[in-house]
């Protein structure tokens, strides 16, 4: 069981900043397509203040759960509306969620999928 869960959320790329060319290919094939692509932005709030109550070791842990946690959340989250593209991973505890929309989407729905994500 565990490995068909771990095959089906490994289809969502997670990368770092050094396949930006990768990401501008298929953000261009989905524009092509007439689809609408949305970046999510993410980050964990006051990690910073984990770390130096808790120690590095501690803030790493949370990152790594973040990072284990956020695939099957965000296909949960996105995956209703649109096509998650890729997850990126900026610096620190930042990250980039790419999702396609068909047509476009406007500014209340994408706060509203914010908010659900969160």
């Amino acid at each position: 069981m565990w490995s068909t869960l771990k095959q089906h959320f490994r289809r969502i790329p997670f990368f770092s900043l050094d396949k930006r060319q990768w990401m501008k290919q298929i953000i261009r094939q989905e524009v092509d397509k007439g689809r609408s692509i949305i970046m999510f932005y993410v980050d964990i709030v006051k990690l910073t203040e984990v770390e130096n109550r808790y120690g590095d070791v501690i803030a790493k842990r949370v990152l790594q759960q973040f990072e284990r946690i956020m695939p099957p959340v965000s296909r949960q989250v996105f995956e209703m509306r649109g096509k998650i593209l890729a997850i990126q991973k900026l610096w620190g505890d930042d990250f980039a969620i790419y999702v396609s929309f068909k047509g476009s989407l406007n500014e209340e729905d994408c706060r509203m999928l914010s908010i659900h994500f969160q």
